[in-house]
């Protein structure tokens, strides 16, 4: 909309503008963009920040196999590997190593805050088994990735 001189009484001129009906209209439509945009871009984010799981379970697995070169078996400690903590490169995740032995191991990936609602990627696993097999694997099924968290 472009603004127009109006002439007012006593020779005055005076600038129209946008009503506050136009206004309010503008702010609901804003709005109404807003509550739809907003859920697919969480949606995005989330599914973006499975990465940050995927790369922190490949780091175990590597730090994992340059342990068993040197020991008998697979550790079940993080700080073994050398990892100063059981969070993630970003924090979205919380790790755990579980089922170590001489024959291999399960990486856990549980998501943190709200990478939780990820619904079916909130755990995400990596297993090593009989020493040379690789399982990428999501949700609560150890064998499973149904819903497609791990990128091809």
């Amino acid at each position: 909309m472009t603004m127009q001189l109006r002439r007012k009484c006593c020779g005055l001129y005076a600038l129209s503008g946008f009503s506050l009906l136009e206004l309010m209209l503008v702010l609901a439509l804003v709005g109404v963009m807003a509550a739809i945009a907003l859920p697919a871009y969480q949606g995005q984010m989330r599914k973006a920040r499975r990465g940050d799981a995927q790369g922190s379970l490949q780091r175990i697995q590597l730090e994992q196999i340059r342990w068993r070169t040197q020991h008998d078996t697979y550790t079940s400690s993080l700080l073994e590997l050398g990892l100063a903590t059981n969070l993630s490169a970003q924090a979205y995740y919380q790790l755990s190593l579980t089922q170590a032995s001489s024959d291999g191991f399960m990486a856990v990936a549980t998501a943190l805050g709200d990478q939780a609602q990820d619904g079916d990627c909130a755990w995400m696993q990596l297993r090593l088994t009989h020493t040379a097999t690789v399982t990428l694997s999501s949700g609560m099924a150890a064998q499973d990735d149904s819903a497609r968290c791990w990128k091809q």
